[in-house]
């Protein structure tokens, strides 16, 4: 157990050619990093109050550097005016090979200025992070990812970006409403290729890759030549849009869902 307040950095681990373990620490009003740990650790229960005092959302609470490091139920909080940038700075942890990712459960952190998580590791399978599996209650045009497994939207909302996300981060949407779309855009990707209606109580589910959010499944293209319209009965309900470019205009799927139609009703 160990703990450190008003200093730069409140407790610093130096890689000796060990893994480090350390439980139960506290890292309380430090100017600058609680932690920071460099080489392989593993940490349970830390705790990190009041990072970057008086230094409002410079610092993060934790920072980890080197090959590794493995945090269980560590927490990043603050009770005074003054914000810790990231709970969890992550992105100088080398992650080279299989075994090298950070890996984290249960940790969190509230109140800070950027996020919980700075994991920026573009091209790789990611960290690998537990992400609290709650619903997070969220509406309107930006969400934020910050730590959470899904998001219930329980107002009508044109979805235009999602904050916050882990690469390799997974993530599920679940509109409890009507009116909900999401966008086809550079950093959310749906599977229709268009904005996509949200159907109540659905779940979609996409995860986080070099910055953009992927929607797992094919779908059902949206558009394309006659050979390749969707077939997938599944994929669509009465109304499904598919836009013919061998035909040069949109046709839609006729009330029974077994076949397709033009804008005059003509089966097509």
């Amino acid at each position: 157990m160990l703990m450190g307040e008003l200093s730069e950095i409140g407790v610093c681990i130096v890689h000796s050619g060990a893994s480090h373990k350390l439980g139960v620490c506290r890292a309380d009003l430090n100017y600058g990093i609680g932690y920071m740990v460099s080489g392989p650790a593993v940490m349970t229960a830390c705790h990190g109050l009041n990072s970057s005092n008086h230094n409002d959302g410079k610092f993060p609470s934790f920072h980890f550097s080197g090959s590794s490091a493995t945090l269980s139920g560590c927490t990043a909080t603050r009770n005074s005016s003054y914000a810790h940038s990231y709970g969890f700075d992550l992105s100088a942890v080398q992650q080279t090979g299989a075994g090298q990712q950070a890996m984290l459960a249960g940790c969190r952190s509230s109140s800070h200025a950027a996020g919980t998580f700075y994991a920026p590791v573009p091209g790789t399978t990611g960290h690998q992070i537990a992400f609290a599996d709650t619903f997070s209650v969220q509406s309107g045009a930006s969400l934020s990812a910050d730590n959470i497994a899904a998001i219930r939207i329980n107002a009508a909302s044109a979805i235009a970006a999602i904050a916050n996300g882990v690469e390799g981060q997974p993530l599920t949407l679940v509109a409890s409403t009507a009116g909900c779309t999401i966008p086809f855009n550079a950093t959310i990707r749906n599977n229709w290729k268009m904005a996509k209606p949200m159907d109540i109580g659905k779940p979609y589910r996409f995860v986080h890759r070099g910055g953009v959010w992927y929607e797992d499944g094919d779908g059902a293209d949206r558009y394309g030549v006659t050979a390749d319209r969707p077939s997938a009965v599944s994929e669509m309900k009465p109304g499904f849009v598919y836009f013919d470019t061998t035909l040069g205009r949109p046709i839609w799927r006729n009330p029974a869902n077994g076949g397709w139609i033009d804008v005059n009703g003509n089966a097509v």
